[in-house]
């Protein structure tokens, strides 16, 4: 699926950018994001995921997650 026929991305909220922040700053191979449902964790791991592949700190992402629609 090309980039141009999925919808847009929606625009990070405050918390998600000073959590990407700290994930690609950080030296530990785990990080912990913790917020309440609904507030954006899905969208972070993605974007997370997204920039670490991007920028070769990874090779691969494994998602792993007990709700079919995610």
């Amino acid at each position: 699926m090309s980039r141009s026929s999925r919808s847009p991305r929606p625009p990070l909220r405050p918390w998600q950018e000073k959590a990407l922040v700290r994930f690609e700053s950080g030296t530990e191979p785990d990080f912990l994001a913790v917020a309440t449902p609904g507030a954006g964790k899905t969208t972070f791991a993605l974007e997370a995921a997204q920039r670490a592949l991007a920028a070769g700190r990874v090779r691969r992402v494994v998602v792993v997650t007990p709700t079919q629609h995610l």
